[in-house]
């Protein structure tokens, strides 16, 4: 938790923390990620999961189920280059970079086929849907030549001889395209991710025809399709339309993610699971519950079989009163594990109260209309932030300008408290030296201020 809170820029306590292990390096260190699902929405999911007779087993992050698809049933590429992997659904696109077999940047979009439907519904003057085998007839090489039955379309009015249902198609292909350029200039400039070679496309828009040919023709590289269950036994999927796989790649995923765990149930600590961890709680205490039952059945049974097969001598009473002794001492020791483990989250608890004031502060800081990402026109950001209860706050960070840091510093001087206090009793002058970026990017500005908490005579 407390390292989550150096990276999540909201309110850590509403939110489902959880973390996996990517990959586990040597002196170097390993690579952990940290995700954070809002809990409302996670309730909300599992109402809906409910109300439909399904218990879910894990809530995992898409991106990393369709890596985890991907990296299984296809070929590694290239060495010194990187993979896109584009899954496009009905209602958004998502784009997952991945280098060295690892996911190194991944962005989602709310920008699927079903956008594409209905621009094109819009281009042609249609009243209702376009069907999905309606879609499947459309050839994204030659839009111009698509028109419906019942439906209308004019001349383009930016090329001649072209109609405004291509025009709908193009711009449609355009979007597409600037949204995988964007995410690979950003995973580039800030991850160091070699150029990508090849363009895997899975996801329900493996219907629309002539997808990959018209990527490739912009992008100017290679763009695939990506089948997410190559791999996986043809014979067992009687319950499904083998055709629709590619629409749940990071379902086939998540699938593939619950086999090896069952395989090897070690890993399944090491991985992301956003389900609340009450839910986890009540699954597991489920699990020891039924195996209780089973337990207490066996047990019940052979107290039975005992007593038919004995008579009711006393010594025979006697073996059933010292087994029924041991039972006992045995639940004794079960006792004290479960109170020495409420005293633990006592103890949890109390930690977790004092670091509600470093999330106020992180809370305050993050207003700031200078701070990026959270503002588009950010020009401060922070990279490291320490604190000590009652004592003193520490920031590092980068900037553009020393004036970007002198404003962040005067920002930190006139947080007040509800009361009307300062927050900080003072701030120190902050230390800062400039950094030169490679590629002919701006110089930046590595910076360090400390800032003391409470009164000054309370702090002397």
């Amino acid at each position: 938790l407390f390292e989550a809170e150096k990276f999540i820029p909201f309110n850590v306590e509403r939110h489902i923390i959880s973390s996996g292990i990517l990959r586990i390096g040597d002196v170097e260190g390993s690579d952990v990620l940290i995700t954070a699902m809002d809990g409302p929405l996670m309730e909300n999911s599992l109402r809906i999961a409910a109300a439909a007779g399904f218990e879910p087993s894990v809530a995992d992050v898409s991106s990393v189920a369709l890596v985890r698809a991907f990296t299984i049933n296809t070929e590694p590429v290239d060495e010194g280059t990187s993979a896109m992997i584009l899954s496009i659904s009905r209602s958004q696109a998502d784009l997952s970079i991945v280098h060295d077999g690892m996911l190194s940047s991944t962005r989602s979009q709310i920008y699927g086929i079903e956008r594409l439907a209905n621009e094109l519904r819009e281009a042609m003057h249609l009243d209702r849907d376009l069907t999905d085998e309606e879609l499947r007839s459309l050839d994204l090489q030659r839009p111009d030549e698509f028109l419906l039955e019942g439906g209308v379309t004019s001349e383009s009015q930016v090329n001649t001889g072209q109609t405004k249902v291509g025009d709908a198609v193009r711009d449609w292909l355009a979007k597409t395209v600037r949204f995988i350029r964007q995410t690979y200039d950003f995973a580039s400039r800030e991850h160091q991710v070699p150029p990508s070679s090849v363009v895997f496309l899975t996801g329900e828009a493996i219907h629309l025809t002539g997808l990959p040919e018209a990527l490739q023709a912009t992008l100017g590289i290679r763009v695939t399709w990506f089948d997410p269950a190559s791999k996986l036994a043809r014979g067992k999927k009687a319950y499904i339309e083998e055709s629709t796989l590619p629409g749940f790649a990071a379902g086939v995923g998540s699938v593939l993610r619950l086999a090896e765990e069952e395989e090897n149930p070690a890993i399944r600590h090491e991985r992301v699971n956003l389900l609340p961890p009450e839910y986890l709680e009540r699954q597991e205490a489920s699990e020891r519950q039924i195996l209780l039952m089973i337990s207490g059945t066996m047990v019940l049974i052979t107290f039975i079989l005992i007593y038919l097969v004995f008579d009711m001598r006393a010594d025979h009473r006697q073996q059933l009163y010292d087994r029924y002794t041991e039972y006992n001492e045995d639940l004794a020791e079960s006792v004290e594990e479960i109170r020495e483990k409420e005293r633990k989250l006592e103890i949890i608890d109390t930690i977790m109260s004092d670091q509600a004031g470093a999330l106020l502060i992180l809370d305050e800081v993050s207003r700031h209309n200078a701070m990026g990402p959270k503002h588009k026109s950010g020009s401060v950001t922070l990279t490291e932030f320490s604190y000590v209860v009652a004592d003193e706050v520490s920031f590092s960070g980068h900037a553009l300008t020393i004036e970007d840091i002198s404003g962040f510093v005067d920002y930190l001087e006139k947080l007040q408290q509800p009361d009307g206090r300062p927050v900080f009793s003072s701030v120190g002058i902050p230390n800062n030296k400039p950094r030169d970026l490679s590629r002919n990017r701006p110089t930046v500005w590595e910076f360090s201020v400390t800032a003391n908490l409470g009164d000054e005579e309370e702090n002397s």
